[in-house]
């Protein structure tokens, strides 16, 4: 970006996170919540390092549903019901 020209401007980090369900007959779809945790405090903890980076967004604050049709409803840094995962207490510290 510094050879265009661009090298003032932030690289953000968008839709970032992993689900922590989905289909039950494919496991490999989704993490554990701990899991997720982890990944998470360690991109945080990468991302205080790098002054390049701009805003760095969570896919999403909250699950959208306890259906295992989709991964894509447990994104979330609280499940489905409002109650934490132990991903909103990492972000939350």
């Amino acid at each position: 970006m510094a050879s265009r020209g661009d090298g003032g401007k932030l690289i953000w980090i968008t839709e970032y996170g992993a689900p922590t369900g989905g289909p039950s007959s494919d496991p490999n779809d989704h993490i554990s919540e701990a899991a997720q945790s982890t990944m998470l405090r360690d991109a945080i903890y990468s991302y205080r390092t790098l002054s390049w980076l701009g805003p760095m967004l969570f896919y999403t604050y909250q699950d959208s549903s306890f259906s295992t049709s989709t991964s894509e409803n447990f994104y979330g840094l609280r499940r489905a019901d409002g109650s934490a995962k132990p991903s909103y207490n990492t972000v939350k510290v």
